[in-house]
Parts: C-alpha cells; structure tokens; sequence
C-alpha cells in the first residue's frame, strides 16, 4: 500500500545546485513494536443514586521502533528528486 500524507517534507536545498527533492518513508511489516505491561482495563462507576454513569479505561503499554544491534530494522528512509514544476 502507498499512502500519502500532507506533511511529507519537500525541500530545494540537496546538493551544490540546489536540487529539489522530496523525502519518505518505507515502512515494513516490523516498523513499530508494542508490548503490554498490563492489558487494558475497564472500570464501570455509578454515581448520584444510578442517575450518572462513569467509566474509567486504564493500560500500561509501551511502542518503540526495533533496534536489533545498533541497527534500526522495519524502517527506510528514501530521498528522491524532484522536477520543480511550481512552487504553488
């Protein structure tokens, strides 16, 4: 899948010419690892004689990108150029 999004960094400055160029990621299947600490939890609470209700949703996770022996794994940065048809 290819997607596009609205900050995707553009520049004119890469080299000594001032090229214009255009960067992006690939991502891969392993991009982004999540553990749980602890599985998320809900708590259900009435308050006011059952007339208001309120819940309560608590987890302990942590996300990081994997980094096996110094080396960043699922990720790749890719700098392509660009034709400069307008600056609009």
């Amino acid at each position: 899948m290819i997607h596009s999004h609205p900050n995707i960094e553009i520049g004119t400055d890469a080299g000594a010419g001032a090229v214009p160029y255009g960067k992006g990621l690939l991502l891969g299947k392993q991009a982004l690892c999540m553990a749980w600490g602890r599985r998320a939890k809900v708590v259900r609470k009435t308050f006011d004689y059952d007339n208001e209700v309120g819940f309560d949703w608590s987890a302990v996770f942590g996300v990081a990108k994997p980094v096996f022996n110094s080396i960043d794994y699922g990720v790749m940065g890719v700098w392509t150029s660009r034709t400069q048809v307008t600056d609009a």
